[in-house]
């Protein structure tokens, strides 16, 4: 839920609220050289209850700031439905710092600087996104860490090749984040998704610290009619590489060290983009330094 406050001039401020109950398989737990489950040879699910507050407002033309908190309570259990809780996984390793649960209390800072042509399909201009978690000590695990990350995409308009007319865009995007102090699993920087395509599949190694590059090129192909609905057909090319910089034996209970996964790879990939007035779909295909391929079809941007 979102309030605006209508009072403070024509600047949208606004406050936003949010409550959560949500059971999920994170990639931390899962994937890997090495299956590492809970005792009883179950997948681990974890549960995140909470809500918190969030202050946003515009400073400028293009940036805005946001100050909120967050509260959250972090337990393990072995199912969607089961109530029973987990602390350390089948080798007894932590799944979490302290015992039934953690209690996660953080301050959290946010900005955004956005100089794109057009916010939902841009073609020129770039996004800076930033942000700070300071995790406040509370509760018998008294978690207290420093969360850092960026995330920098580029679009440059570039005639290379096409097939029909249409834009042709390269896009690139850095991202990097640092955490000091304690490092739960289930908050550790984990590389799963969006440039990297999953890593093929099994994801890269969960960290302390991590930095990635990649780039897209994105192109035309045909545009057509289906079902009385105009699609827009274009291709991608991309490319990433990710690594963890050696931080994986930083995050407690070193989940990615027991299931034996890379701290760094490179993912290259093709892949068919069909823009309807129903939203972007994509369909592509990623093959990774080790060889694994994978085929994904996902809505939405890559970034």
């Amino acid at each position: 839920m979102i309030f605006r406050d209508p009072w403070i001039g024509n600047d949208p401020t606004g406050i936003s609220f949010n409550i959560f109950n949500q059971r999920s398989v994170q990639r931390v737990f899962a994937g890997g050289a090495r299956d590492v489950d809970l005792p009883n040879r179950n997948t681990p699910w974890v549960h995140r209850f909470g809500g918190g507050v969030e202050v946003f407002r515009p400073v400028a033309t293009d940036l805005t700031l946001a100050l909120g908190v967050n509260y959250q309570q972090v337990s393990i259990h072995n199912s969607a439905f089961e109530r029973d809780t987990f602390d350390r996984d089948q080798l007894g390793e932590r799944l979490i710092v302290g015992s039934d649960f953690d209690e996660l209390l953080t301050v959290q800072f946010s900005g955004e600087l956005n100089r794109l042509d057009n916010l939902d399909r841009p073609l020129d201009g770039d996004r800076l996104r930033f942000g700070i978690d300071q995790a406040i000590p509370i509760g018998a695990a008294s978690i207290t860490y420093t969360r850092l990350s960026a995330n920098y995409t580029h679009f440059l308009p570039l005639d290379l090749f096409g097939f029909t007319e249409g834009p042709r865009t390269l896009v690139f995007n850095a991202q990097a984040g640092a955490m000091f102090g304690d490092v739960p699993p289930y908050d550790a920087f984990s590389i799963e998704a969006g440039p990297l395509g999953s890593y093929a599949g099994d994801g890269l190694a969960s960290g302390s610290r991590f930095a990635l590059v990649a780039a897209e090129y994105r192109f035309p192909i045909v545009n057509f009619e289906l079902l009385r609905r105009d699609v827009k057909l274009g291709g991608a090319i991309f490319s990433g590489f990710a690594s963890t910089l050696g931080s994986a034996d930083d995050v407690i209970g070193e989940p990615s060290v027991s299931r034996r996964k890379p701290e760094d790879g490179f993912v290259f990939g093709l892949g068919l983009r069909a823009d309807t007035d129903l939203g972007l779909f994509r369909l592509e295909f990623s093959i990774n330094d080790d060889g694994a391929s994978q085929v994904v079809l996902t809505a939405g941007e890559k970034f």
